[in-house]
Protein backbone atom coordinates (compact mmCIF):
# COMPACT_ATOMS: atom_id res chain seq x y z
CA UNK A 1 0.00 0.00 0.00
CA UNK A 2 2.89 2.30 0.82
CA UNK A 3 4.42 1.75 -2.57
CA UNK A 4 1.08 2.53 -4.28
CA UNK A 5 0.74 5.70 -2.21
CA UNK A 6 4.25 6.81 -3.19
CA UNK A 7 3.55 6.11 -6.84
CA UNK A 8 0.36 8.21 -6.69
CA UNK A 9 2.20 11.08 -5.02
CA UNK A 10 4.96 10.94 -7.63
CA UNK A 11 2.36 10.87 -10.41
CA UNK A 12 0.57 13.99 -9.13
CA UNK A 13 3.87 15.79 -8.60
CA UNK A 14 4.76 15.03 -12.22
CA UNK A 15 1.41 16.34 -13.44
CA UNK A 16 1.78 19.53 -11.40
CA UNK A 17 5.32 20.08 -12.67
CA UNK A 18 4.27 19.60 -16.31
CA UNK A 19 1.32 21.96 -15.91
CA UNK A 20 3.50 24.62 -14.33
CA UNK A 21 6.09 24.22 -17.07
CA UNK A 22 3.44 24.58 -19.78
CA UNK A 23 1.95 27.62 -18.09
CA UNK A 24 5.31 29.31 -17.67
CA UNK A 25 6.80 28.42 -21.06
CA UNK A 26 8.20 31.71 -22.42
CA UNK A 27 7.06 33.33 -25.65
CA UNK A 28 9.79 35.57 -27.03
CA UNK A 29 10.50 37.20 -30.39
CA UNK A 30 11.86 34.69 -32.90
CA UNK A 31 11.11 31.66 -30.73
CA UNK A 32 9.93 28.27 -32.00
CA UNK A 33 7.07 26.86 -29.93
CA UNK A 34 6.59 23.08 -29.91
CA UNK A 35 4.32 20.46 -28.36
CA UNK A 36 2.83 22.65 -25.60
CA UNK A 37 0.21 25.27 -24.87
CA UNK A 38 1.77 28.74 -24.74
CA UNK A 39 -0.08 31.76 -23.39
CA UNK A 40 1.07 35.28 -24.12
CA UNK A 41 1.23 37.05 -20.71
CA UNK A 42 1.37 40.61 -22.08
CA UNK A 43 1.62 42.62 -25.31
CA UNK A 44 4.73 41.74 -27.33
CA UNK A 45 6.39 43.91 -30.00
CA UNK A 46 8.46 41.85 -32.45
CA UNK A 47 8.10 44.25 -35.39
CA UNK A 48 11.89 44.58 -35.76
CA UNK A 49 12.77 40.98 -34.91
CA UNK A 50 15.03 39.09 -37.31
CA UNK A 51 12.79 36.01 -37.26
CA UNK A 52 9.07 35.33 -36.74
CA UNK A 53 7.52 33.29 -33.97
CA UNK A 54 6.98 29.75 -35.27
CA UNK A 55 4.25 27.53 -33.82
CA UNK A 56 5.02 23.92 -34.73
CA UNK A 57 3.84 20.37 -34.23
CA UNK A 58 0.64 20.41 -32.12
CA UNK A 59 1.74 23.49 -30.21
CA UNK A 60 -0.93 26.06 -29.31
CA UNK A 61 -0.23 29.78 -29.04
CA UNK A 62 -2.98 31.60 -27.18
CA UNK A 63 -2.47 35.33 -27.57
CA UNK A 64 -4.70 35.71 -24.53
CA UNK A 65 -6.39 38.87 -25.87
CA UNK A 66 -3.03 40.67 -26.01
CA UNK A 67 -1.47 42.54 -28.96
CA UNK A 68 1.48 41.04 -30.83
CA UNK A 69 3.38 42.98 -33.51
CA UNK A 70 5.16 40.83 -36.09
CA UNK A 71 4.75 37.66 -38.10
CA UNK A 72 3.62 34.26 -36.82
CA UNK A 73 4.20 31.05 -38.80
CA UNK A 74 2.26 27.84 -38.24
CA UNK A 75 4.45 24.93 -39.37
CA UNK A 76 4.52 21.17 -39.17
CA UNK A 77 1.12 19.65 -38.40
CA UNK A 78 -1.83 20.62 -36.17
CA UNK A 79 -0.48 23.87 -34.75
CA UNK A 80 -2.99 26.40 -33.39
CA UNK A 81 -3.12 30.18 -33.06
CA UNK A 82 -5.97 31.72 -31.07
CA UNK A 83 -7.54 34.66 -29.28
CA UNK A 84 -5.74 37.95 -29.79
CA UNK A 85 -4.54 40.77 -32.04
CA UNK A 86 -1.65 41.05 -34.49
CA UNK A 87 -0.72 44.68 -35.15
CA UNK A 88 0.89 45.29 -38.57
CA UNK A 89 0.56 49.08 -38.57
CA UNK A 90 4.36 49.41 -38.70
CA UNK A 91 4.15 48.40 -42.39
CA UNK A 92 3.88 51.85 -43.91
CA UNK A 93 3.26 50.64 -47.48
CA UNK A 94 3.48 47.61 -49.76
CA UNK A 95 7.27 47.96 -50.01
CA UNK A 96 7.81 47.49 -46.26
CA UNK A 97 10.50 44.88 -45.59
CA UNK A 98 9.51 43.79 -42.08
CA UNK A 99 6.99 40.92 -42.44
CA UNK A 100 3.72 40.72 -40.55
CA UNK A 101 0.57 38.63 -40.31
CA UNK A 102 0.04 34.87 -40.23
CA UNK A 103 1.58 32.28 -42.58
CA UNK A 104 0.10 28.78 -42.48
CA UNK A 105 2.51 26.23 -43.98
CA UNK A 106 4.01 22.79 -43.28
CA UNK A 107 1.89 19.66 -43.72
CA UNK A 108 -1.32 21.35 -42.59
CA UNK A 109 -4.31 20.63 -40.34
CA UNK A 110 -3.62 23.88 -38.50
CA UNK A 111 -6.21 26.15 -36.88
CA UNK A 112 -6.33 29.95 -36.73
CA UNK A 113 -9.30 31.19 -34.70
CA UNK A 114 -10.50 34.48 -33.23
CA UNK A 115 -7.47 36.49 -34.34
CA UNK A 116 -7.72 40.17 -35.30
CA UNK A 117 -5.05 41.38 -37.74
CA UNK A 118 -4.66 45.14 -38.10
CA UNK A 119 -3.43 47.08 -41.14
CA UNK A 120 -1.03 44.80 -43.07
CA UNK A 121 0.25 46.70 -46.12
CA UNK A 122 3.07 44.53 -47.53
CA UNK A 123 1.70 41.06 -46.72
CA UNK A 124 -1.65 39.29 -46.64
CA UNK A 125 -3.19 39.25 -43.22
CA UNK A 126 -3.38 35.44 -43.42
CA UNK A 127 -1.60 33.41 -46.13
CA UNK A 128 -2.33 29.68 -46.34
CA UNK A 129 0.32 27.60 -48.13
CA UNK A 130 -0.70 24.12 -46.95
CA UNK A 131 -3.77 21.86 -47.00
CA UNK A 132 -6.60 20.90 -44.64
CA UNK A 133 -6.43 23.95 -42.40
CA UNK A 134 -9.25 25.79 -40.61
CA UNK A 135 -9.62 29.58 -40.43
CA UNK A 136 -12.52 30.43 -38.12
CA UNK A 137 -13.87 33.81 -36.99
CA UNK A 138 -10.78 35.87 -37.83
CA UNK A 139 -10.84 39.52 -38.94
CA UNK A 140 -8.33 41.33 -41.17
CA UNK A 141 -8.32 45.12 -41.56
CA UNK A 142 -5.95 45.58 -44.51
CA UNK A 143 -4.52 48.69 -46.16
CA UNK A 144 -2.45 46.93 -48.84
CA UNK A 145 -3.10 45.90 -52.41
CA UNK A 146 -2.71 42.22 -51.63
CA UNK A 147 -5.51 39.95 -50.51
CA UNK A 148 -6.50 40.18 -46.88
CA UNK A 149 -6.77 36.37 -46.82
CA UNK A 150 -4.84 34.38 -49.45
CA UNK A 151 -5.23 30.62 -49.85
CA UNK A 152 -2.81 28.63 -52.05
CA UNK A 153 -3.48 25.25 -50.47
CA UNK A 154 -6.28 22.73 -50.95
CA UNK A 155 -9.18 21.45 -48.83
CA UNK A 156 -9.09 24.34 -46.39
CA UNK A 157 -12.13 25.53 -44.43
CA UNK A 158 -12.77 29.28 -44.06
CA UNK A 159 -15.75 30.05 -41.87
CA UNK A 160 -17.11 33.36 -40.52
CA UNK A 161 -13.98 35.37 -41.30
CA UNK A 162 -14.07 39.09 -42.11
CA UNK A 163 -11.93 41.06 -44.56
CA UNK A 164 -12.30 44.83 -44.28
CA UNK A 165 -10.10 46.89 -46.57
CA UNK A 166 -9.42 50.51 -47.36
CA UNK A 167 -9.72 51.07 -51.09
CA UNK A 168 -6.85 52.86 -52.82
CA UNK A 169 -7.87 54.65 -56.01
CA UNK A 170 -6.72 52.77 -59.06
CA UNK A 171 -5.42 49.78 -57.09
CA UNK A 172 -7.28 46.49 -57.06
CA UNK A 173 -7.47 45.17 -53.51
CA UNK A 174 -8.89 41.76 -52.64
CA UNK A 175 -10.78 40.38 -49.69
CA UNK A 176 -10.33 36.61 -50.16
CA UNK A 177 -8.07 35.16 -52.86
CA UNK A 178 -8.29 31.40 -53.41
CA UNK A 179 -5.64 29.89 -55.68
CA UNK A 180 -6.02 26.28 -54.49
CA UNK A 181 -8.62 23.57 -55.04
CA UNK A 182 -11.58 22.15 -53.10
CA UNK A 183 -11.60 24.87 -50.46
CA UNK A 184 -14.82 25.67 -48.59
CA UNK A 185 -15.75 29.28 -47.79
CA UNK A 186 -18.86 29.62 -45.64
CA UNK A 187 -20.46 32.73 -44.10
CA UNK A 188 -17.46 35.01 -44.61
CA UNK A 189 -17.76 38.79 -45.00
CA UNK A 190 -15.80 41.18 -47.22
CA UNK A 191 -16.16 44.96 -47.37
CA UNK A 192 -14.67 48.00 -49.11
CA UNK A 193 -12.39 46.41 -51.69
CA UNK A 194 -12.25 46.04 -55.45
CA UNK A 195 -13.12 42.34 -55.35
CA UNK A 196 -14.57 40.47 -52.44
CA UNK A 197 -13.67 36.92 -53.50
CA UNK A 198 -11.40 35.70 -56.31
CA UNK A 199 -11.00 31.99 -57.09
CA UNK A 200 -8.41 30.65 -59.54
CA UNK A 201 -8.52 26.99 -58.50
CA UNK A 202 -11.02 24.21 -59.16
CA UNK A 203 -13.91 22.70 -57.22
CA UNK A 204 -14.07 25.38 -54.55
CA UNK A 205 -17.37 25.83 -52.71
CA UNK A 206 -18.63 29.28 -51.61
CA UNK A 207 -21.80 29.29 -49.53
CA UNK A 208 -23.60 32.25 -47.90
CA UNK A 209 -20.70 34.65 -48.14
CA UNK A 210 -21.29 38.41 -48.28
CA UNK A 211 -19.48 41.14 -50.17
CA UNK A 212 -20.57 44.67 -49.20
CA UNK A 213 -19.07 47.11 -51.66
CA UNK A 214 -19.46 50.87 -51.85
CA UNK A 215 -20.38 53.04 -54.84
CA UNK A 216 -17.36 54.92 -56.16
CA UNK A 217 -16.07 56.76 -59.20
CA UNK A 218 -12.62 55.16 -59.44
CA UNK A 219 -11.27 53.58 -62.58
CA UNK A 220 -11.17 50.13 -60.93
CA UNK A 221 -13.97 47.83 -62.09
CA UNK A 222 -15.22 45.95 -59.08
CA UNK A 223 -16.91 42.61 -58.61
CA UNK A 224 -18.20 40.73 -55.63
CA UNK A 225 -17.01 37.35 -56.93
CA UNK A 226 -14.42 36.75 -59.66
CA UNK A 227 -14.47 33.10 -60.68
CA UNK A 228 -11.91 31.19 -62.74
CA UNK A 229 -10.98 27.53 -62.89
CA UNK A 230 -13.63 24.82 -63.22
CA UNK A 231 -16.15 23.06 -61.04
CA UNK A 232 -16.51 25.92 -58.55
CA UNK A 233 -19.91 26.15 -56.84
CA UNK A 234 -21.56 29.29 -55.44
CA UNK A 235 -24.74 29.06 -53.35
CA UNK A 236 -26.66 31.73 -51.47
CA UNK A 237 -23.97 34.44 -51.61
CA UNK A 238 -24.86 38.15 -51.51
CA UNK A 239 -23.25 41.18 -53.19
CA UNK A 240 -24.25 44.81 -52.67
CA UNK A 241 -23.06 48.05 -54.31
CA UNK A 242 -20.64 46.74 -56.92
CA UNK A 243 -20.23 46.99 -60.69
CA UNK A 244 -20.66 43.22 -61.05
CA UNK A 245 -22.13 40.62 -58.76
CA UNK A 246 -20.12 37.82 -60.36
CA UNK A 247 -17.53 37.76 -63.14
CA UNK A 248 -16.13 34.72 -64.88
CA UNK A 249 -12.51 34.59 -66.04
CA UNK A 250 -10.09 32.24 -67.68
CA UNK A 251 -6.51 32.16 -66.45
CA UNK A 252 -3.53 31.95 -68.77
CA UNK A 253 0.02 32.19 -67.47
CA UNK A 254 -1.25 33.67 -64.20
CA UNK A 255 -2.95 36.54 -66.02
CA UNK A 256 -6.70 37.09 -65.91
CA UNK A 257 -8.37 36.94 -69.32
CA UNK A 258 -12.04 37.94 -69.50
CA UNK A 259 -14.17 35.05 -70.67
CA UNK A 260 -17.58 33.41 -70.64
CA UNK A 261 -20.05 35.87 -69.10
CA UNK A 262 -20.59 38.78 -66.77
CA UNK A 263 -23.59 39.57 -64.63
CA UNK A 264 -24.08 43.28 -64.43
CA UNK A 265 -25.53 44.70 -61.24
CA UNK A 266 -26.83 48.12 -60.29
CA UNK A 267 -25.57 49.95 -57.24
CA UNK A 268 -27.64 49.27 -54.17
CA UNK A 269 -29.06 46.00 -55.42
CA UNK A 270 -28.41 42.60 -53.86
CA UNK A 271 -27.34 39.68 -56.01
CA UNK A 272 -27.65 36.13 -54.75
CA UNK A 273 -25.09 33.92 -56.45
Amino acid sequence: MLNLKNLLIAFFVLLTTDAAFAASAPVTCGSTLTEQIYTLPADLDCSTATAPITVRGRAVLNLNNHVYAGQIILDGRRAQLREGTINCSYQADFQAEDPCGVVVQGTGNHTVQNVLILYPAADPGIEVMSDNNSLISNTVFSIGEFGAVVVWGNNNILQQNRAVLNREDGIGTLGFFVGGNANQLTANYARLQSAGYITQGDNNVLVQNVHAGVPDNTSVTDEGFGIAGSGNRLTGNVVTNEDYGIRFYTIQHDRKQYSHSERRGSFGWQHKL
